[in-house]
């Protein structure tokens, strides 16, 4: 089965960041720590600021990985 991924626009002052290996280590953990394996969702998680918005398909594993990191204020999770 072929699937065919959405394009989807991103705001002007949405930033990426780089998947760097302090993140990705980091991501690994959260992961272990949120019983997940979305590694991706993590790394999005690990990276992310204190101000930072996090547009996701997929909320509810963005905010398991959030709870499990345990910071306070935790990110805003947004639903595209």
């Amino acid at each position: 089965m072929i699937r065919r991924l959405q394009r989807v626009e991103f705001p002007a002052d949405c930033r990426f960041e780089p998947s760097v290996l302090t993140i990705a280590k980091a991501a690994g953990i959260l992961c272990s720590k949120a019983g997940t394996a979305n590694i991706v969702d993590a790394a999005a998680v690990m990276a992310a600021t204190l101000s930072t918005i996090i547009w996701t398909s997929d909320p509810d594993d963005i905010r398991a990985l959030i709870d499990a990191q345990d910071v306070k204020p935790a990110p805003v999770v947004r639903t595209i």
